[in-house]
């Protein structure tokens, strides 16, 4: 049973959450472990010039170590899977905490299984599969609630501290999570009076005597971050962009309404209090945007929520099934709500099942209750089919399928020959993942990687570009940084944190724009198969001072400094600017 557990776990997780490199904001946390390393030629890009993040973190230092020990691509690989594998064991120490062992095995598989997407334009998630402070920061907030349900306070701080030294944003709801728990009542009306006065003399600030980071966003810096990054702000957000949280939430109230008087109700409770707090708090800064409300992004919070709603599902899903008929409905409701994703369905089902918990609450006759319990089970119906229609079958609608199939057979089957078939099917699920992640060498699936071969490959290129100078390269803008290790014309400099910062990059932004063809980028980005750049294009951006050289398979009139790329990257050629700028001025 215990072997059959493991292979199927660790099948879960390498299916759920493949590693495929150095991606999305793994960039951006890359770059500035390397600017540790390399302060000469990355302490002046645009993503530096203004402040960065990494003023508040030790994650950066101990990442450059560990590249300084292992290289760039095997220590992403090592905190993406270390981070990882930490969260999921302290979910299950958290599960053990509320659920008998059985249940929190399955708990757990569901945990792995479905996304753990929060926020706007599914841009965040809880259990990010590269290298960020964030979900090691995750790992710890859930494990210092698994601790103090252990009576262990003295660790349950130090975990909560040692995730606010990585990311304190992300450890901000764990903190009031942990003060709620301790049910101490002058306590939890302390922080709520202090977090309400803090507000109120913050927005009082800005208004008569705005200093630092306490003032308002103006309206020049608040369009250039509703161009630039449109899901930070509340305001922006359409009713798609509510579904991951509008679900959590509804799920998490859910549970207070149906489960006993225990941890996993007072869980529930929290986890709801937090995120609400969070969109709250989130809900003011659109109204008086303070910028240091803004950039605290307390919607954020609601990532503790979404966690703890996942980790809930099954308690709440055995108390609704045996409630009644209606609660049945609900539970049916909640369900179609989870798998409805990026679309108004999820927020319709899940508001309709809290209305069919409501309802099953009241005093009704029992033909009304028939008739309430047809009508929610019908409305389930619709909104289930019409969810099939948009997404057919999510993968995690089938993986949970899977997940609850063989969970059944090893723990609820009853003839050994059933049990057997569970645990063989659970081995194989586990074998046929690690054998296809070995057949992937550094289980890495994203090309170009940042490896030791790359470096090599593109030495050569090292060293015709100064260790002051700016190279665009629209299409692969992040290997400027993790591969040249030189300044990127990227449209990127956390523009939330900073005035100067974002107009700077809104500008850029424009300036790729103009640029690249055959149609202009959407909004900033690190990802690759960005246009090309044209001739036209490439003697343009030679143009704006800032810029050195410009790396393009686009056949310019004048001579490639290098050509000698490989593997996927075959066919870029490096181009200086004088050279361009000569060509033009002729």
């Amino acid at each position: 049973m215990a072997l059959a557990l493991l292979f199927a776990l660790a099948g879960l997780v390498l299916f759920a959450h493949p590693y495929r490199g150095i991606e999305h904001d793994a960039v951006l946390y890359a770059l500035q472990a390397l600017r540790s390393l390399e302060p000469q030629s990355l302490g002046d890009d645009l993503f530096f010039r203004y402040g960065s993040q990494d003023t508040y973190t030790l994650f950066s230092p101990l990442y450059a170590a560990l590249i300084s020990l292992v290289g760039l691509e095997p220590a992403a690989h090592l905190i993406a899977r270390f981070s990882l594998l930490a969260l999921f064991l302290g979910g299950l120490l958290l599960t053990r905490r509320m659920m008998e062992r059985d249940l929190a095995w399955l708990a757990i598989a569901l945990f792995i299984s479905i996304p753990g997407n929060y926020g706007a334009s599914n841009v965040l998630k809880y259990a990010e599969n590269f290298a960020t402070p964030r979900t090691l920061t995750e790992a710890l907030v859930i494990t210092s609630l698994g601790f103090l349900l252990g009576g262990r306070r003295l660790a349950a701080f130090a975990a909560i501290g040692v995730g606010f030294l990585l990311h304190p944003l992300m450890a901000v709801p764990g903190l009031i999570a942990i003060v709620l728990l301790l049910k101490n009542r002058t306590a939890s009306i302390a922080l709520f009076a202090a977090g309400m006065s803090a507000v109120l003399i913050a927005i009082l600030i800005a208004t008569v005597m705005p200093i630092g980071p306490i003032r308002f966003i103006d309206p020049i810096w608040h369009e250039s971050l509703a161009e630039l990054v449109p899901y930070l702000l509340l305001e922006r957000w359409s009713i798609s962009d509510w579904q991951p949280t509008v679900v959590g939430l509804a799920t998490l109230v859910a549970a207070t309404r149906v489960l006993q008087d225990g941890p996993s109700k007072q869980l529930a409770t929290i986890g709801a209090i937090t995120g609400l707090a969070g969109i709250a708090l989130a809900g003011i800064a659109s109204i008086a945007p303070v910028a240091l409300i803004v950039q605290g992004q307390p919607w954020r919070w609601m990532w503790l929520g979404k966690a703890l709603a996942v980790l809930l599902l099954v308690p709440v899903g055995i108390a609704c099934w045996q409630r009644g008929h209606l609660t049945r409905t609900a539970l049916a409701l909640l369900v179609v709500a989870w798998f409805a994703r990026n679309d108004a369905l999820g927020v319709v089902a899940s508001l309709l099942a809290l209305l069919a918990l409501t309802v099953d609450a009241g005093e009704l006759p029992a033909r009304s209750r028939r008739l309430a319990t047809s009508g929610f089970l019908l409305l389930a119906l619709i909104l289930g089919l019409a969810a099939l229609r948009v997404h057919w079958l999510p993968v995690e609608l089938m993986l949970a399928g899977v997940v609850i199939a063989i969970w059944w057979l090893l723990f609820r089957a009853r003839p050994l020959a059933l049990k057997a078939a569970g645990a063989v099917a659970a081995i194989a699920l586990g074998v046929l993942q690690l054998s296809a992640t070995a057949r992937t060498p550094g289980d890495v699936g994203v090309v170009p990687d940042y490896g030791q071969g790359s470096a090599t490959s593109f030495a050569e290129w090292r060293e015709h570009i100064g260790k002051h100078q700016t190279v665009f390269f629209p299409e692969h803008p992040e290997m400027v940084w993790l591969v040249l290790h030189r300044k990127s014309y990227a449209a990127y400099a956390a523009p939330v944190f900073s005035r100067e910062a974002a107009l700077a990059t809104h500008t850029r932004f424009r300036n790729i724009q103009s640029l690249t063809a055959p149609a202009p980028i959407q909004r900033p980005s690190l990802e690759s198969n960005v246009p090309s750049l044209t001739q036209d294009g490439a003697l343009r951006a030679c143009q704006f001072a800032e810029i050195d050289f410009v790396i393009t398979p686009t056949h310019l009139p004048a001579p490639a400094l290098v050509s000698s790329a490989q593997g996927e990257l075959a066919g870029f050629r490096l181009y200086a600017c004088t050279d361009l700028r000569r060509l033009a001025a002729n």
